[in-house]
């Protein structure tokens, strides 16, 4: 699995300062950053990159109104994060039911890293494949069960929507820790650590319930199940099958 790489605009008339400090944060969510200085070149870089996130440093752009204007109504083709950079409050945005994020320039690390899973959850449905969720999901939840996986455990619905997930993106996914965890994550409103908990909890469990019959297990030859070795194996056999329909 390769590392997440996402590119990022970042919109502001001359904040080196700022620039410098999103720079080393993107550094950790790895991110590419592409300073624009213009409004038309803003509109014509965002078509030309598709970027996963467009960070406006709000207090330091041109004529913020008109791009205000334009990233509350543009149709972009893709899902994109929208995050303002700035200590004032902005009526016109809406923050809860858009991928608009406000962070304060003075705590710029912090408040990004709180808001990475959900930045990355939008970037990774930008890769997303067609695929029948649907379709997918029964059959998952179908394999799992067979294979000793309890729908009553936290954890079933977190390795099948993690399954779903890297399926989805064709197996091309950063690690689970950097990308998966996080995206399922944010869709369950929880944080990383207690996803990899309950996860490795219900594989755990799946061994105690189907010992015998277990279909990783025995092809494993009875050594350790771990996470990453169990969610594997089920996207490797999901992607084949698909592949042969």
């Amino acid at each position: 699995m390769n590392s997440i790489e996402m590119n990022t605009i970042f919109y502001s008339k001359g904040n080196v300062e700022l620039a410098y400090e999103l720079k080393k944060a993107c550094r950790n969510i790895n991110a590419n950053v592409f300073n624009i200085r213009q409004f038309t070149e803003l509109i014509f870089t965002v078509n030309e990159i598709n970027p996963s996130i467009l960070f406006l440093d709000y207090d330091f752009m041109e004529i913020p109104e008109a791009v205000l204007d334009y990233v509350t109504n543009f149709k972009f083709n893709n899902p994109i994060s929208v995050v303002f950079i700035t200590n004032n409050e902005l009526a016109d945005v809406d923050f809860e039911g858009s991928n608009f994020y406000k962070i304060s320039p003075s705590n710029l690390q912090a408040e990004l890293y709180n808001i990475e899973a959900k930045l990355k959850y939008t970037s990774a449905m930008k890769r997303g494949v067609n695929i029948n969720p649907s379709q997918i999901s029964e059959e998952i939840t179908e394999y799992l069960i067979s294979n000793g996986f309890s729908t009553q455990h936290k954890g079933f619905g977190f390795i099948k929507e993690a399954i779903i997930f890297i399926i989805s993106q064709k197996g091309a996914v950063g690690s689970l820790n950097s990308e998966v965890y996080p995206y399922v994550a944010s869709k369950f409103n929880t944080i990383v650590e207690n996803v990899e908990r309950n996860i490795r909890n219900a594989v755990l469990q799946a061994k105690k319930n189907n010992f015998n019959n277990n279909d990783i297990y025995k092809l494993l030859n009875y050594t350790k199940m771990s996470n990453k070795v169990v969610i594997g194996y089920i996207v490797d056999r999901a992607l084949n099958q698909l592949k042969q329909a």
